[in-house]
């Protein structure tokens, strides 16, 4: 079930919004203890961390993302994944308060409303190259006519 449902957004932009929905309520039930165990293992918050405690990240939620090789599975594995994901989200989404069905729809609204932007900003940017490529035709055509006259 797709998140976004305007008739002006990409299938890739839906993609990605299922993809990252799916992975920040994934992460939030990890840090519930409402998922598997082998998925909670991935989810270190850095208060956790003796070394991490003092740092600026541990009183914003964050999560510890450990180091990956790109040869590998890497970044896309769930344990790399989730904690970028959790970690890109903003401090009121990452509030462990929340409820589940709060979660969601706040998730839901942030994710419309970044991709929707995203998806604007790739419009003016295809329309800016439109006009930047029939610029610099113009010019190319008028140098020719007049190094020919």
């Amino acid at each position: 079930m797709p998140i976004l449902n305007c008739a002006g957004c990409s299938s890739a932009f839906l993609g990605l919004s299922f993809l990252l929905h799916k992975l920040g309520v994934t992460v939030h039930r990890c840090l519930q203890s409402r998922a598997p165990q082998y998925l909670m293992n991935c989810c270190h918050p850095t208060s956790d961390v003796a070394s991490r405690q003092r740092l600026r990240s541990s009183s914003r939620h964050h999560l510890v993302v450990p180091r990956y090789r790109r040869s590998t599975l890497g970044r896309r594995a769930f344990s790399v994944a989730g904690p970028m994901a959790w970690n890109a989200l903003p401090d009121d989404l990452r509030d462990p308060s929340l409820s589940a069905d709060n979660f969601r729809k706040r998730l839901k609204t942030h994710l419309f409303w970044t991709l929707s932007a995203l998806e604007a900003l790739r419009n003016v940017l295809y329309k800016f190259k439109t006009y930047l490529l029939t610029y610099l035709q113009n010019t190319q055509d008028c140098l020719i006519s007049f190094s020919t006259s």
